[in-house]
């Protein structure tokens, strides 16, 4: 599958339902079956998209981290996070969530917790699946 995201206006205050869509769809895709190699090769265009559009597609990049776990690619949902972080993104506790999720589930308590110490220091709210 071949996504153009050359259509995103970025003078826009909301993004392009057609691009969202697409996006949504491989993310989909990786999420339910795995198929995250195309994903991997959007990463950049979904920051950039962030970037652009950050409340509409905060949803998208945690979607794209649950997949990235799923997957056992603990690796490439990190750095979505910290391209995220690095291009002045806006994470939420569902970010968190998914990362911490994923970590704990792969036996990575010690950087679940690193992570923990960087939602605090963020202020960013725990949700209670977070603390169990």
């Amino acid at each position: 599958m071949v996504i153009a995201l050359d259509r995103i206006d970025p003078s826009s205050s909301q993004p392009d339902p057609t691009e969202r869509d697409r996006l949504r769809a491989v993310i989909d895709e990786a999420f339910h079956h795995s198929q995250v190699e195309p994903l991997i090769g959007l990463l950049p265009a979904l920051i950039e998209h962030h970037q652009q559009h950050p409340v509409a597609s905060i949803g998208l990049i945690n979607r794209a981290i649950q997949a990235l776990m799923r997957a056992s690619r603990l690796s490439q949902a990190e750095s979505l996070f910290h391209q995220l972080m690095q291009a002045g993104g806006h994470p939420n506790a569902g970010t968190f969530e998914a990362l911490l999720t994923g970590l704990l589930k792969h036996g990575r308590q010690e950087k679940a917790e690193e992570l923990m110490r960087t939602l605090n220091e963020l202020g960013v709210k725990a949700t209670a699946t977070m603390h169990n």
